[in-house]
This record gives C-alpha cells, structure tokens and sequence, in this order.
C-alpha cells in the first residue's frame, strides 16, 4: 500500500483542471482525440498524484516507476498531468503542434508508445 493520501477533493480538482488544459490544447492546436484523452484522466490523476515513486526534480532516479502508454490518443491527458506534477512548465502545452513545440517527451519517467491499435509491444 503506498503511504501517498491525497485527499479526495484534491484529486478531484486535479482530474477537472486536466480536462480543462486538454480542451485548450486541442482548441488551439486544432486537433486532438478528446475522447481518448478524457477517458485517462482519473486514472493517470491516481497513479502520478498518489501511487507512482517518482520525482520531476530527479526524474532519472534509477529506482522510479516507469509508466508505459501505448493508447496514444491520450498523450494530451499524460502532458497535462506531467505539467501539473512539475516535471515542466504548463507553458509547454501550448506549444503543442508549431514549429517552437518543445516536446514532453523529452522529459524522462514516462513513455509513449504508440502504434497502428494493439500492436504494441515492449
């Protein structure tokens, strides 16, 4: 059981303010995939606030959990939580799609692994 409680409201406040950030970033890139972004939410909410062992100030820590997501469609969801955990400014977000677009990819702790549905594979 992990010792991280976090109460129930916070979370909740968490999950609403990354739905609010993905629906602004499909608005001002002008694509997305809202439905799969949106039904991510509570769960990355859960596992980056109150089960996964890392740490955005050290997000090469040898021991961290690692998370995989190969549903791609739901990468908006994923950035917008590694935002709000810190592990980079929200202002990343809006450069989704242009030429300044500095990719949250490139913060280590988490993958994404995306491909033509149910072939991917570690």
């Amino acid at each position: 059981m992990n010792s991280k409680i976090i109460e129930k409201d916070k979370l909740e406040k968490i999950a609403r303010q990354t739905r609010i950030k993905v629906v602004q970033m499909i608005g001002e890139s002008g694509f997305g995939h809202i439905g799969g972004s949106m039904s991510i939410v509570e769960l990355l909410t859960v596992l980056y606030f109150c089960e996964m062992n890392i740490d955005p100030k050290n997000p090469q820590w040898e021991d961290r959990d690692r998370f995989v997501l190969s549903k791609g469609h739901s990468c908006l969801s994923l950035y917008a939580i590694l935002a709000q955990k810190g592990y980079f400014s929200e202002e990343v977000l809006s450069t989704l799609d242009t030429v300044d677009m500095v990719s949250p990819v490139t913060f280590a702790s988490f993958m994404v692994i995306s491909a033509p549905y149910g072939r991917n594979l570690l």
